[in-house]
């Protein structure tokens, strides 16, 4: 974009810094919530048996790289609750300082930036982290000699299974596309953004959930609403591409109408009625799962593919108004407790996976319930994953930003 055409573009104060206390807390909670999903995947009743070998079809090991003997059913619940929203809410925090970034660095200051810091978080995630995790999942399997069998078996998947890192090469595909919009149609991303600067926050609920569900539903008809798409080390849940893309978009025009919008400061109507939402949550949630079971006693159908990918959106636009209402409303002032969190939190992504994993091994044949071992497991891996992050830093004080130092929302 010509210089003299981004020094036309409206200028504002209320363009957010690169930190926000309350979206700091929000990201912090939701990684952990990250890493509580991944810790009670061992528990689920519906866990499928230890694989027999890594080449074992399907590859259900993938997403339940342990299996513990060990099942409560109310993981059921908490899985299926967190799925509905929580990688989304991610995308939607991802997407908020973007615009304010692209304004400070310029197009190509930003890309360079991203693909350095992106990309070498996805490399360091998919190719270190990953096989670390799932050398567990070999250790479970107990064939002999493990360290030459299981990369012999690796190596014949015909894919790199990444495990949580695609959520980073995804992210870096939504940057690029942002600067796309901040080069060739900054204007009327701006115009957009003060539009909906002081919407009330109700319509922007029902903008978000109808823009999503048009995102979501045809894809979900299309592919099967849990259906995957693999090339090599890059994955993601194929229904999902553009319902996450419209989260992110949604974060950057929230970021651009900036902190004092209807929807983001602490005296707002959102904020102040953040228990309603909050009930909402829950019972959009209970919606969707009744509509869901009801859909699965019927003939698949249009009607009920559709209804079933309202009810999904519905359930997640309402949660994540819900957990934002929180934030602003609670989290203000200084907090060094906040400002550690945060800063960690995309470290804490990255690296939890594999002590889930060896966590989660080393405890299947430990005679305790599966609440408490689920528990053990987050609580391990957080504090685990946080040691490593804060030693880096103490070691490295003065080092750059690195691949897992560097927190999801600074750009």
């Amino acid at each position: 974009m010509p210089q003299q055409a981004l020094h036309s573009l409206p200028q504002t104060n209320s363009l957010p810094s690169a930190r926000s206390r309350p979206l700091d807390a929000m990201r912090i909670v939701l990684v952990a919530l990250v890493v509580a999903h991944h810790s009670a995947m061992a528990y689920l009743p519906e866990a499928p048996p230890v694989a027999r070998s890594l080449r074992a079809v399907p590859h259900w090991w993938q997403a339940f790289p342990i299996v513990d003997p060990a099942k409560w059913s109310g993981f059921s619940l908490f899985v299926a609750f967190n799925d509905t929203f929580f990688m989304a809410a991610l995308f939607l925090l991802s997407g908020f300082f973007v615009w304010s970034s692209l304004r400070r660095k310029g197009v190509n200051a930003f890309l360079r930036d991203r693909s350095l810091r992106l990309g070498k978080a996805f490399l360091f995630a998919a190719f270190a982290i990953s096989p670390l995790a799932y050398y567990a999942t070999y250790k479970q399997i107990g064939i002999a000699h493990p360290s030459a069998g299981f990369w012999k078996q690796w190596f014949e998947l015909g894919s790199w299974p990444a495990g949580p890192a695609w959520f980073l090469w995804l992210l870096l595909t939504f940057d690029l596309l942002a600067a796309g919009l901040f080069r060739f149609v900054p204007e009327r991303t701006e115009a957009l953004a003060t539009a909906i600067k002081n919407y009330r926050p109700a319509i922007l609920f029902v903008l978000l959930t109808l823009f999503s569900t048009t995102c979501f539903a045809p894809m979900a008809l299309h592919f099967g609403s849990m259906s995957w798409s693999t090339f090599g080390p890059f994955s993601v849940q194929t229904s999902r591409i553009f319902h996450y893309l419209a989260y992110f978009i949604a974060g950057l025009l929230l970021g651009a109408a900036g902190l004092e919008s209807s929807v983001l400061h602490s005296g707002s109507v959102l904020a102040r009625r953040w228990w309603t939402w909050l009930a909402a949550s829950l019972v959009s949630f209970l919606l969707m799962v009744g509509l869901a079971l009801a859909a699965m006693r019927q003939p698949p159908s249009t009607f009920w593919g559709v209804i079933v990918s309202f009810a999904f959106c519905l359930s997640c636009s309402t949660s994540t108004f819900a957990v934002l209402a929180f934030f602003v409303r609670f989290v203000n002032g200084n907090s060094r407790v906040w400002d550690a969190l945060g800063g960690a939190a995309f470290g804490v992504y990255i690296l939890h996976y594999a002590f889930v994993t060896w966590i989660q091994y080393w405890l299947v044949p430990v005679g305790i319930p599966a609440i408490a071992k689920a528990t053990l497991v987050t609580s391990g891996a957080m504090l685990l994953s946080f040691g490593v992050v804060h030693a880096w830093k103490r070691l490295m004080p003065k080092a750059p930003n690195t691949v897992w130092t560097r927190p999801l929302q600074k750009r």
